[in-house]
């Protein structure tokens, strides 16, 4: 099963913020969707221009090369040799699947938002949080981005280690997303802290018989089973969860209702 089926990121516009691995997590899931449909990347904030993919600043070389190639990264040059939103009338509905990057968090794995933050199209139909496992069990001040912020939210200090809990806190009392991913659960220490994140991201909108997978394989292992059987675990406070790729955790909540 590929990412794109377990965040059921379906055609139009799908936006990604918080922690670090927002931009690797992008590209990965416009090589799948390429598959189903034409495919648009590219950011409201800043990002570095890809090299495997043509950056398009007008109009006309941005519908020619969804023609030709099915997907583009539409942007325009900013300082640093970034690239920031693109200057195109429309760039919301140009392609089959539109993934914005849509925030910034200097590389860390927890993000705390200012209120400009993040710059979310209106046109979206999804918003994935992204968060990384690494950064459990160390302190706030290194692991979050705004962290003095982040830590008021938390209810902690900037010296107190992120935990799970702490974490769902933030998501929570933040509310910006319908879909929470969590990257970097690259060792079997960290699929006890993956279960205590979707345990405490419970919104109140759950289904009765949600499952929790878990495991170290580069494939998903469903239900049904695998080379390698999942591990299962039922309860009301997760929705859904799964083993999305070698090394990554995913969470994905409701679209209503998700917040107190």
């Amino acid at each position: 099963m590929e990412l794109r089926e377990l965040l059921e990121i379906g055609p139009g516009l799908t936006a990604l913020i918080g922690g670090g691995g927002k931009t690797t997590l992008m590209y990965h899931l416009a090589a799948e969707l390429r598959q189903q449909g034409t495919v648009l990347v590219c950011t409201t904030t800043k990002i570095w221009p890809p090299a495997h993919l043509r950056v398009c600043t007008e109009e006309g070389t941005l519908r020619e090369e969804l023609r030709r190639r099915g997907i583009a990264c539409a942007g325009m040059p900013a300082e640093q040799g970034k690239l920031t939103a693109p200057a195109i009338d429309g760039w919301e509905t140009m392609a089959d699947f539109v993934l914005v990057e849509a925030d910034g968090s200097a590389g860390r794995p927890f993000k705390a938002h200012a209120d400009w933050e993040p710059v979310l199209p209106e046109e979206r139909q999804a918003t994935v949080l992204v968060m990384g496992a690494d950064g459990f069990g160390k302190p706030i001040s290194r692991m979050a981005h705004r962290p003095e912020l982040y830590a008021r939210l938390a209810g902690a200090t900037e010296d107190q280690e992120v935990t799970p809990e702490l974490a769902a806190r933030v998501v929570r009392l933040e509310c910006l997303h319908d879909r929470v991913f969590l990257n970097q659960v690259d060792r079997e220490e960290e699929w006890p802290l993956a279960r205590r994140l979707a345990a405490a991201l419970d919104c109140g909108a759950v289904t009765e018989n949600s499952t929790f997978y878990c495991g170290g394989h580069e494939t998903f292992n469903d239900r049904a089973g695998g080379p390698v059987a999942a591990a299962e675990v039922t309860a009301e406070k997760i929705l859904r969860i799964g083993l999305a790729s070698a090394g990554h955790l995913w969470y994905s909540m409701p679209s209503k209702n998700i917040c107190p």
